[in-house]
């Protein structure tokens, strides 16, 4: 159903944390994304590396709702620490949108809420650092035989 819903047209910054507190001198600390540049070409999803399976990770579905206020619904998705913060969506982007400094806020978000442990993403690290060693030795042993 929030697919449907239309993005809604300004060139303010949409913040995704509107709970926020204010930082010194009333300034609210916010990642610059231009989320609302995005145009949902698909090509943030084309270039990402998780992205393979759309119906797992999908990142200009992850924009849109986003620009729709869904942060919601979003900080408490695993999805978004399939993240491998690679850049390569903001990098593919013609419209500018820093699609990595997104989720890296959504993360913060989760965090904060309390979503997830405040030590979560060094937790999540440490385990991708132990799959990946797994993966490499799985792989030279297809190679070497």
């Amino acid at each position: 159903k929030w697919a449907d819903k239309p993005v809604p047209k300004s060139n303010q910054v949409i913040y995704l944390d509107h709970q926020c507190q204010p930082l010194k001198n009333n300034h609210f600390f916010v990642y610059p994304s231009n989320l609302v540049a995005c145009m949902t070409c698909r090509e943030c999803s084309t270039t990402c590396p998780i992205a393979f399976e759309q119906s797992v990770f999908d990142p200009v579905a992850i924009f849109h709702m986003a620009n729709l206020g869904q942060q919601r619904e979003l900080i408490q998705s695993p999805a978004i620490w399939l993240c491998t913060v690679c850049e390569s969506c903001t990098a593919a982007c013609r419209q500018m949108v820093n699609g990595h400094l997104i989720l890296r806020q959504l993360k913060d978000l989760a965090i904060k809420e309390k979503i997830v442990p405040e030590d979560f993403e060094l937790q999540l690290a440490k385990f991708n650092l132990k799959i990946y060693r797994k993966y490499q030795l799985e792989v030279d042993r297809i190679i070497t035989t």
